[in-house]
């Protein structure tokens, strides 16, 4: 058994040569089978990582479907009709497997066939809120909030009480949708990337179009590198703010989370 030294740790033949089989099968995968290439990459990715995998995917003409009703699986999966690449909905924080499964097996066209169904099947709280939130419904009723407090409500109707009447009396009434800063929060919250294209985008187009010079002084939070005196000149979204306390001193400090489209 032949061995020698990578990076001060001592590695046999035989390994460096099983790596390096591994990485000639998914190179030539990658080339020649992407789609499956990256959707089992996905389907073993960490949330952290979904973001960078499927920028990477669409920049070799990868095409996904829309993160909608009817047209996700439980978890990535190729759909040879559409060319293309299903969501799952494993992805999103905190569904169970029982509900992922009743919710891609919906089959409504009306919000009353949607809100009767997930409430006959006893669909969870903490999936459907999410989902509404996501806009996941949104080809059967396009404001989310408002399909929230359906749902909510809806479930707590009185045997005496007509369900279409119900849905038709709350809708009546009407709901303000979320912002579109707070669907932003959504993705971020419950997938840990934007599904959407990434608000960045708006603000970096509008400094291209008033001060394009700037964006060749500045630099994204990834690109940057330890300085001397600890300065720096950057852009990106600030999306958290927290106040914290030094150990050391006691003392209160400010800290933000910047983003860009890369990365945090």
């Amino acid at each position: 058994i032949h061995h020698f030294i990578a990076d001060k740790f001592v590695v046999s033949n035989s390994h460096s040569l099983a790596y390096a089989v591994n990485a000639y099968i998914s190179m030539w995968l990658k080339v020649y089978y992407p789609k499956e290439y990256y959707t089992e990459l996905l389907n073993f990715s960490q949330p952290n990582e979904l973001n960078g995998f499927i920028k990477q995917a669409k920049l070799s003409n990868v095409a996904f479907e829309d993160f909608k009703m009817c047209k996700t699986s439980n978890n990535f999966e190729v759909d040879y009709n559409t060319n293309s690449i299903k969501f799952g909905l494993s992805i999103v924080k905190g569904l169970s497997a029982a509900d992922v499964e009743k919710i891609n097996n919906i089959k409504c066209s009306n919000v009353y066939e949607l809100v009767q169904y997930i409430i006959e099947n006893k669909v969870t709280k903490r999936t459907y809120e999410p989902l509404c939130r996501l806009k996941y419904f949104d080809t059967i009723f396009d404001n989310p909030k408002l399909l929230e407090k359906l749902i909510n409500d809806c479930r707590k109707i009185k045997k005496s009480e007509n369900l279409m009447g119900k849905i038709d009396k709350i809708v009546n009434e009407g709901c303000e949708d979320y912002t579109k800063g707070e669907h932003f929060k959504f993705q971020q919250q419950y997938l840990q990337f934007y599904i959407d294209e990434h608000p960045f985008y708006k603000l970096q187009s509008t400094i291209k179009e008033n001060k394009e010079e700037l964006l060749d002084i500045v630099k994204s939070p990834s690109q940057l590198v330890d300085v001397d005196d600890g300065k720096y000149l950057l852009y990106g979204i600030i999306n958290k703010t927290s106040i914290l306390k030094s150990k050391k001193t006691g003392k209160e400090y400010y800290k933000f989370t910047i983003e860009d489209v890369e990365q945090q």
